[in-house]
This record gives structure tokens, sequence and C-alpha cells, in this order.
């Protein structure tokens, strides 16, 4: 598990990166096909979200903002990534569920907003809902 945190903090210090120089994107290349992949689920697997920090969570929500907005996913793809930034929006760590938070709007205030905000809704209302939600939510009662 911390071997794909630190893979997560690394992704999103790449992708920042990409944002600075335009010279750099390019050479990203092989970065966003295994990030994009599908297949593979890096960092948006079920069992990594639930069990990783909230350091990692705020990472991958970042990643998660980039993919929406820049590579102008589909929704079968774009839906594992809005996920995890739900997964974010509902962390125990306040910086995170801020930080997931002003992405959102950063997502839903742009052109086509619309569609990503009913998307983000829809994925919030299936986590919260899920029975890994539920179960932690009775462990937490008094």
């Amino acid at each position: 598990m911390a071997t794909v945190s630190e893979g997560a903090l690394a992704a999103k210090c790449l992708v920042r990166l990409s944002l600075l120089e335009s010279e750099t994107a390019g050479k990203l290349d092989a970065f966003w096909k295994a990030t994009l992949d599908a297949d593979k689920q890096l960092f948006f697997n079920e069992r990594f979200l639930l069990a990783a920090s909230p350091q990692a969570l705020g990472s991958v929500a970042d990643i998660a903002e980039r993919v929406a907005l820049e590579q102008m996913a589909k929704d079968d793809e774009l839906r594992p990534w809005l996920r995890a930034v739900c997964v974010a929006m509902i962390c125990s760590a306040t910086a995170v569920r801020r930080q997931a938070q002003a992405q959102v709007k950063r997502m839903v205030g742009g052109l086509g907003g619309h569609v990503l905000a009913a998307a983000i809704v829809e994925e919030l209302n299936q986590h919260i809902r899920s029975p890994q939600v539920r179960i932690r939510k009775t462990l937490l009662k008094p």
C-alpha cells in the first residue's frame, strides 16, 4: 500500500510539472497511458482508495482533477477518477475534504460542468450507499 501511495504522490508531481513546462508534457505520454489505463487501475481501485492515507487521497484527487479537465476522458474512463474525488470528499481529514471540494468547484465551473456535476453526484451517491461506507459508519457510532 505504501508503494502505491508514494506512486500517487510522484504522479501528482509529474502532473504539476507537466502543467509548468510544455516540453515536459510531450515526454509524459507513457506516464499518461499507464495512469489512464482502466485495466491496471493504479490509483483508483476500491481497496486502495479505502485504505489510502489522507495525503495519498489528496494526491489522487489532484490527478483526477487534471484528468477531468485536461485529458477530456470519456464518461466510462472518467468514472473511476470521479469515485476517487468522492472518496476524498468524505475523507476524515478536513484539509483533504476542503481540497476535494475546491477541486469539484473548479471541475464543474467550466464549460460542460453540469455534466460533470451530475456524474459526481451520482458517483457520490453510489459510494455513500456502498457496503464499505456503511461498515465504517456503524463502527463510528457511539
